[in-house]
Order: structure tokens, then C-alpha cells, then sequence
């Protein structure tokens, strides 16, 4: 893995891409950074410190943090638990020279790439394998639960799964739902689901593992394949076929794989052909170019 900040401003510069791919463009990106573990451990001991004479006022949730936690209170929505963290310590005060150098150079990264960003203090992570870098990318067009994704450096996360030495990694996830939400609040349009080139319809046991395997390779030639994972009827299979607005079909059964022959059918006009399996992906990818000219 890389540890350079970079890398940091390469794995944003891709989630900001993707959601601009989307249609998504009113977006805050927050950052923060949280240096080491080690000078971590520190502020947390001090936020417990200034938080431990507020305890009575916080929520039962807040409480149990602030024994096993205290970083993820960072985290609350409760209005006067925000008032009360307003002058509780900020982790940027722990953060060491090293670490303040690369986040300094992550931000002139993203400037130089016109990518903008707050910086929020309180943007942490709860994991200890965390180190550097975090952000978090939110849609103010969701209300309070905003964020669409979030990320940051784990450089110690190889150690938790076993590794002898920390190992660089810097990545991000993505809730697929809040994408959606925040697709539909700024009233962009769904992508569309793409229609298949072919649908193969197996019958049998036999011809389902045939179908499965030569799905594969026929993706791998560069065509877009739907076949059944529910063990369907033929008629079934073909009516699924139909729906998707498959323009070709193909049908195994025991009597193909004998031949070593599909039967292709047209699904539009109805008829039907017999191609030898050792040359049914390029009759295929022809049909579909045919189609392609047509259009």
C-alpha cells in the first residue's frame, strides 16, 4: 500500500468522480485528521477528562460511551450535547508534526484539484486502526442523517487481522441507499438498469451448470448476459427474457448440450437457429453488432 498523502487525495478525488457521475453536485466533503494511536489515546483521555463533569446531563447512549469511547459521543445529534462539546478539546491540538505535514499536503492535493472541503474537528472514527486522514462526504438535502459515505487511512487495520508489521490502505464506503435517497432529494434521475444482449435459459440440472460457466466466459467476450438463478420453466424463463428486453435468447437443454449446439432465438421476430458452442460468442457479439448498425 501507499502512505503518501496522494493517496489520501486520490481515493477522494474517485468518491467526489463517482458522485458526480451520479448527477450528485450539492455535496459537503468534511475532513479531519487524526493523527496517530498513539497521540489519540492522549486526547481521548483528555475528553474524557472534560466530559466526566457532564455526565449527568448526557443520554444514557453518551454515557456508556464516555467509559468504553469517548470519541464516538463526537459523534451525537442531541442539541445540548453539541453545545457541551463546543469547548471540549479538539484532537487537531494532539496531533503530531508528522502527521499535521500530511494532512497539510492532503489539503493542497485536493485545492490543486478544485475539490472543496471543510474541515470539521469532530469528524473521528471510533476504530483504533484509523490513522491520518478522514472524511466524510454529506448530502444536506437528506436532513440530519446526511452522510453518504466515509473513509480515511487505516494503516493499523492489517495488524487487527493479524499481520506482524502496519500495512498502508486508505478507502472508502458508500451506503447505497442514502445514494438513492440523495438522488431522488435533488431529483435526479435514477441510472437505469442495463438491458442484456442475450438471456440464457437452461432445463435441467446439467444445463444450469453449463449456463453458469459459459455466462462467465461470455461476459468475459464483452457481452452483457442475464441468465435464471431460481430454477424456473422454460416458459418462465423466457416470459423473464422478454421482460428485460433481451433482443436474443438462448436455450439449453439436454438435447443442446448432446448437439453441442444452442438454439438461438430472436426474440422479436420469433425465430430460431442452432449454433455450435465453440462459436456461439462470436455469432453472438455479430447479432449485436448488426443491431448496433441498425440502430
Amino acid at each position: 500500500g501507499a502512505d503518501e498523502a496522494r493517496a489520501d487525495a486520490e481515493t477522494i478525488a474517485v468518491l467526489m468522480a463517482i458522485c458526480e457521475a451520479l448527477g450528485l453536485s450539492d455535496l459537503r466533503l468534511l475532513l479531519n485528521t487524526l493523527g496517530t494511536p498513539e497521540r489519540r489515546a492522549e486526547y481521548v483521555e483528555a475528553l474524557r477528562d472534560y466530559l466526566e463533569p457532564y455526565a449527568d446531563e448526557l443520554s444514557e447512549t453518551s454515557q456508556r460511551r464516555l467509559e468504553r469511547n469517548p470519541l464516538r459521543i463526537l459523534d451525537t445529534k442531541i442539541e445540548h450535547e453539541q453545545k457541551i462539546l463546543r469547548d471540549a478539546p479538539q484532537l487537531i491540538d494532539f496531533v503530531d508534526e508528522e502527521s499535521l505535514a500530511h494532512y497539510d499536503a492532503v489539503k493542497g492535493l485536493l485545492a490543486d484539484l478544485g475539490i472543496q472541503y471543510e474541515e470539521d474537528p469532530q469528524l473521528v472514527r471510533g476504530l483504533d486502526y484509523y490513522t491520518e486522514t478522514t472524511f466524510e462526504l454529506e448530502s444536506p438535502g437528506l436532513g440530519a442523517q446526511s452522510a453518504l459515505a466515509g473513509g480515511g487511512r487505516y494503516d493499523r487495520l492489517a495488524g487487527v487481522l493479524g499481520s506482524d508489521e502496519p500495512v498502508p490502505a486508505v478507502g472508502f464506503a458508500a451506503g447505497m441507499e442514502r445514494l438513492f435517497l440523495a438522488l431522488d432529494a435533488a431529483g435526479v434521475d435514477r441510472p437505469d438498469t442495463p438491458e442484456p444482449d442475450v438471456f440464457i435459459a437452461a432445463l435441467g440440472e446439467e444445463a444450469e451448470q453449463w449456463v453458469f460457466r459459459t455466462t462467465q466466459s461470455l461476459r468475459d467476450a464483452g457481452l452483457h448476459v442475464a441468465h435464471d438463478l431460481m430454477g424456473r420453466s422454460l416458459k418462465a424463463q423466457m416470459k423473464e427474457a422478454n421482460r428485460q428486453n433481451a433482443p436474443y435468447a438462448v436455450i439449453i437443454g439436454g438435447n443442446e448440450l448432446e448437439a453441442e449446439a444452442a438454439t438461438v432465438k430472436e426474440m422479436e421476430s420469433g425465430e430460431q437457429a442452432e449454433i455450435a458452442f465453440d462459436v456461439l460468442a462470436d455469432a453472438l457479439q455479430r447479432k449485436m453488432d448488426s443491431l448496433d448498425k441498425a440502430s
